[in-house]
């Protein structure tokens, strides 16, 4: 859009010229003709419209740059400008005996000065507009409408001294003088920035004066066009200048203030990282360098580091800057109590050494009567730190010692979900691991109960089918109890799983089971079990323990409870050929209406709050009293039992309980 306008511009600008060039060849006459007046005047308008929204469009491409190099910008273009009309202006003189050429030669100066003023007159624009509130918009409004009707005064002849003239002059200024006082940008701008400033306004405040007195010169010759009696051209030119002084005197009172607005700038940035940083979740140490970052800024320290107490009690060098670790471990052992401290001079050569370092800062970092480390500040000029900056640094580290225990906490607090959710996920794997539907054959009801110490246990129960006729109850348990004892577990089974298939004797089962083990578990761990395989053709049962507590059989011939004594090792104590030597094997005969109960130690060894054991008496006592209900209900009957007698103790160990029912 803005190269339309340009384009345009350049066009107005050459018929302006044309109507010029006409009259000199005789075509139109200057003087009295109405028509030509008005052309004359149209064509201006025209020019210096096209201009303005030039510049406007213009204006909005550049929103990237910053005001510093915005002003470098129109220096470069007041610069420019000045030059080519200050040549201009002595080709004019020059050539002054030659009325046309001065003539062609001043329309060239108008278009030039006019370029710079407008761009300028832009550019205050955008600074008065820093920051935008709606009651300062509305007043600007105004004043572009009223300016940009003042046009209309470009149709007449009225001179500077006319009363028309002055007052809309008047008008006009009158609308545009709050907005001298309007410089709140000066606040944004750092000590840099407002000597650049200074150097780029005092510049185009000349080059405004410059134009202004060009102008003014320029009426004592009877041209063409004669901007004197432009109340638009006058009212930008003395807006231009005037806001340009007054932008150049007020960042000169506020140079004084500079270094302290950006000390508190410096402040407030420290705080935003150290904010930004606990908001994103990150890692202490970036807490640790946004901490000696900003603190080095706020004060201007040469050196500091951040030592940081690990749990163990340990210090530690967590972050440094502007100085080597091996010099930290040099001057340690001497740093004062949060306060600067003057070095003194020492001739000792035990004393503590602090080099090129004359001053030393050292502030605990803690929260509540949590001690974290402390922040070391190194300053070569002694004593140089006010009240204020020492305040600054303490209310710095109090912040990082909160987002230091906050985030502690927080990744505390993950973790514990985190262990969470994968014993949650470990339990569901776990109970993937134990059978939904315990397989029986023609003649028995089997019932089990399991219950885990904590998200996952180590014990374990199954039933294998080995023939139509023969049925394996397996009941295990690992040594150790949580996640690594489930793991064992999961293990176990693919092993068990996989010999049940080969329909080998109960003795060569034990063989294979004890092998693979030994392959799998680690030393320090093992496992026990109870192995029952029923033969419903022959109605015996072989019973084998490796290192598990004894079966517990009810007779019912003999209506009378009791543990089959037997002997064996765990699956995994001997890893060699002897363990074969170890096997102990009972067969016995059963008969309708006998109870076999298999259970790991979590029942025999659960506590009450006195410390007393559950036992093997009370869950034989358990059995007989209940031996008549179905196996389900039994298991249900002892879990109550050892329920009541626990109480509210916490429970120590798993337990599980598999019971056989021949009917």
């Amino acid at each position: 859009m803005y190269r339309l306008f340009l384009s345009v511009n350049l066009i107005s600008w050459l018929l302006l010229l044309a109507t010029r060039l006409l009259a000199w060849a005789g075509f139109v006459r200057i003087e009295g003709d109405a028509w030509n007046f008005y052309l004359k005047g149209l064509l201006l308008n025209f020019y210096l419209l096209l201009l303005y929204f030039y510049y406007q469009a213009k204006m909005h491409e550049s929103d990237k740059n910053s005001l510093v190099e915005r002003l470098g910008k129109l220096f470069v273009v007041g610069l420019s400008t000045t030059i080519v009309d200050f040549a201009l202006h002595m080709v004019v003189v020059y050539f002054k005996p030659y009325k046309e050429v001065g003539e062609i030669l001043y329309h060239a100066s108008v278009g030039v000065g006019m370029v710079f003023l407008t761009q300028a007159y832009m550019l205050w624009k955008y600074m008065i507009l820093q920051p935008k509130t709606e009651k300062i918009v509305k007043q600007w409004h105004l004043f572009e409408y009223v300016l940009l009707i003042s046009l209309l005064f470009n149709f007449f002849e009225f001179s500077f001294d006319d009363v028309p003239f002055l007052l809309a002059m008047l008008v006009i200024l009158g609308v545009a003088s709050p907005f001298a006082f309007h410089l709140r940008w000066v606040a944004y701008l750092n000590s840099k920035e407002k000597w650049q400033s200074i150097f780029f306004l005092s510049f185009i405040v000349i080059f405004s004066y410059y134009f202004f007195y060009t102008v003014v010169q320029h009426t004592q010759n009877v041209y063409y066009t004669n901007l004197m009696h432009s109340v638009y051209v006058l009212t930008v030119l003395v807006f231009v200048l005037f806001y340009g002084i007054f932008s150049v005197l007020v960042i000169l009172f506020n140079l004084p203030t500079s270094s302290v607005f950006e000390q508190k700038l410096e402040e407030i940035t420290g705080f935003q990282r150290l904010v930004m940083v606990l908001q994103n979740g990150e890692k202490e140490e970036q807490i640790y360098e946004a901490l000696i970052d900003s603190t080095m800024r706020a004060v201007e320290a040469d050196a500091g580091w951040v030592e940081i107490q690990d749990t163990q009690g340990n210090i530690k060098i967590s972050v440094f800057s502007q100085i080597e670790l091996a010099y930290i471990q040099q001057i340690k052992g001497d740093l004062p109590a949060n306060r600067f401290q003057h070095q003194r001079a020492r001739d000792s050569k035990d004393a503590p050494v602090m080099g090129i370092y004359a001053s030393m800062l050292n502030i605990p970092l803690a929260y509540n009567e949590d001690y974290i480390g402390a922040l070391i500040l190194l300053k070569k000029e002694p004593e140089t730190l006010g009240d204020e900056q020492k305040q600054a640094v303490y209310t710095f580290t109090r912040q990082a010692s909160i987002s230091i225990k906050n985030l502690r906490l927080f990744h505390e607090a993950l973790e514990t979900e985190r262990y969470k959710e994968e014993a949650k996920i470990a339990r569901q794997i776990q109970q993937n691991l134990l059978p939904t539907n315990l397989r029986f054959t023609e003649g028995v009801k089997i019932g089990a109960i399991y219950s885990p110490a904590s998200e996952v246990g180590g014990d374990y129960y199954d039933t294998y089918p080995i023939s139509p006729t023969r049925l394996m109850l397996i009941v295990s348990d690992v040594s150790g109890k949580g996640t690594n004892a489930a793991f064992y577990m999961a293990q176990m089974k693919g092993i068990f799983q996989s010999l049940a298939q080969l329909n080998c004797s109960l003795t060569e089962f034990l063989q294979y089971t004890n092998r693979a083990l030994s392959n799998c578990l680690p030393k320090s761990s093992f496992i026990t079990a109870s192995i029952l395989i029923i033969d419903t053709d022959t109605h015996t049962i072989e019973i084998a323990q490796a290192g598990h507590c004894p079966l517990l059989r009810y007779d019912a011939k003999r209506k009378h409870t009791y543990y089959l004594p037997t002997q064996g090792l765990g699956f995994g104590i001997l890893r060699n050929n002897t363990f074969s030597q170890h096997i102990d094997i009972q067969s016995i005969v059963y008969q309708k209406g006998d109870v076999f109960v298999l259970y790991t130690d979590g029942i025999v060894d659960g506590r009450n709050p006195t410390q007393e054991e559950y036992g093997y008496d009370r869950l034989l006592a358990c059995v007989q009293a209940h031996h008549e209900e179905t196996p389900q209900d039994l298991l249900q009957k002892i879990q109550t039992d050892w329920t009541l007698f626990a109480q509210d103790t916490p429970q120590y160990d798993d337990y599980t309980a598999l019971t056989l029912k021949v009917i």
